[in-house]
């Protein structure tokens, strides 16, 4: 054992030794190369400057090509939203322009009176406010639920477009500010024609104060004006909705006057239309039925005259139509046709 130990204690002085030696030959090799030593340090130091400059010059073109493109974006958004300014403008002063136009002379045709609005519709509005976040409010949403003010976005193209960019405007997700933006800046007024009749009004933005017949009244003046070419006018029961007095002293003079122009064909049931207005040739219908029978059991037969035709009653007859004449038949199928036919004899004094 005690050999063991002297060993060991033999071999650590031994290592001892040789690490101090080793130390003193560092110590001089240092000291003899110092200079080389510290060229070498200044190698390294000058090679990692020279890295991190050129690192600093690729940035740096890098930070060019960018700035060019961020002005050449800025150049163009500023001409688009310069462009926007002047569609803008343009596109509301030719709608002021027509309306003034259109409203500074009377138009009116057969006691009807046109105008024209412009204006937007609600649900336009509500369409584009849609992507806009209601919890916050802005310069766009000035309370929370409103629709969006397009009035003040329009006002401002480039105040609106950097609200939406820099996030001022709170937007629902899977709404863009470019998307948005050209919702809102693209809101246009609408254009919608409105008529007067007897101080009764229809179309435009406000709601209708005619009652069902004074629009139907309306539209059959309407459509019955609406040409001036000479071939037949074909008219189905213009008696719908309409009331006797509107039909003797609107559409009754009408016809009368248009006849001379054109051939009208009219199906109806009204005495006033057929009787009141003269016509030249009346056309009597008749389905075939057990108590109205046609000739051979056909499904339906037609009687023709004018309304100066009368005959006798014919209670032998085989046939619905064969039992009196055109006058009979328009007394008994028409409504109030006896009454027409007075109002018709004491016109003509006959």
């Amino acid at each position: 054992m005690s050999r063991v130990e002297e060993t060991l204690v033999a071999a650590t002085v031994s290592l001892v030794g040789e690490q101090a030696e080793l130390i003193a030959v560092i110590e001089t090799i240092e000291k003899d190369n110092s200079a080389l030593i510290a060229k070498h340090e200044a190698n390294q130091e000058l090679s990692s400057v020279v890295a991190d400059h050129k690192k600093q010059v690729v940035r740096l073109d890098q930070i060019a090509r960018l700035r060019g493109s961020h002005d050449s974006l800025v150049e163009q958004q500023q001409s688009a939203i310069d462009r926007a300014i002047g569609a803008i403008k343009d596109r509301s002063d030719s709608l002021a322009e027509f309306e003034a136009n259109f409203n500074s002379e009377e138009r009116v045709l057969t006691d009807l009176k046109f105008g024209v609005e412009t204006a937007v519709p609600t649900d336009i509005v509500d369409h584009v406010s849609v992507g806009f976040s209601q919890r916050s409010t802005n310069d766009y949403i000035k309370s929370k639920g409103e629709a969006v003010s397009y009035e003040e976005a329009q006002g401002d193209p480039a105040k609106f477009v950097e609200a939406l960019r820099s996030g001022q405007v709170t937007l629902n997700k899977g709404y863009t500010p470019s998307t948005t933006a050209a919702d809102v800046l693209t809101v246009t007024a609408e254009v919608r024609f409105s008529a007067e009749l007897d101080t009764d009004r229809i179309g435009g933005f406000g709601r209708s104060s005619m009652t069902p017949g004074k629009q139907a009244l309306f539209a059959l003046t309407l459509i019955l004006n609406e040409s001036q070419e000479p071939w037949p006018l074909l008219i189905d029961q213009p008696e719908d909705d309409l009331d006797s007095r509107s039909i003797y002293d609107t559409i009754v003079p009408y016809l009368m006057q248009r006849k001379r122009e054109r051939q009208i064909i009219m199906v109806s049931h009204n005495a006033n239309l057929v009787i009141g207005a003269d016509s030249e040739l009346v056309i009597v219908a008749n389905r075939h039925g057990a108590d109205r029978k046609n000739k051979r059991g056909r499904t339906f037969e037609y009687f023709t005259g004018s309304l100066e035709h009368s005959q006798p009653l014919n209670d032998s007859s085989a046939t619905a139509l064969g039992r009196f004449g055109v006058r009979e038949h328009a007394c008994e199928i028409l409504d109030g046709g006896e009454e027409a036919f007075q109002k018709r004899r004491n016109k003509y004094k006959i």
